[in-house]
C-alpha cells in the first residue's frame, strides 16, 4: 500500500470533507485488537451515512459520530478509515 492514500472511495468517487460516506460492513482492521464494546459501538454505524471530518497524513478518511452509552450518556467516536472501504452516499 503505498500513502499517503488517495482520497477515492470503493467506486472510485473522489471523497472531500464534508462529504457522507458509508461503510456497508465495518472493516475488518478497523476492529481488529479493538475492546468488544468498541467494535459493537462501530457495527452500530454500518449503513448510516456518515460525514467525513477530514484525512490524517497517510490518507485515511476521519469520521465521527455520537451514539448512546449507558443512561442517557452520549459517546463520542473517531475512526480513521481507509477510503477504499467507504462508499459515498
Amino acid at each position: 500500500m503505498q500513502y499517503p492514500l488517495k482520497p477515492i472511495d470503493a467506486n472510485g468517487k473522489n471523497l472531500a470533507e464534508g462529504d457522507k460516506v458509508l461503510f456497508k460492513k465495518a472493516p475488518e482492521a478497523l476492529l481488529s485488537g479493538l475492546p468488544l464494546e468498541d467494535q459493537d459501538n462501530i457495527k452500530t454505524q454500518e449503513g448510516k451515512p456518515l460525514e467525513i471530518i477530514g484525512f490524517d497524513e497517510y490518507g485515511h478518511v476521519e469520521i465521527m459520530f455520537t451514539s448512546a452509552d449507558e443512561g442517557t450518556h452520549k459517546r463520542i467516536t473517531t475512526i480513521w478509515v481507509d477510503p477504499k472501504e467507504l462508499f459515498k452516499v
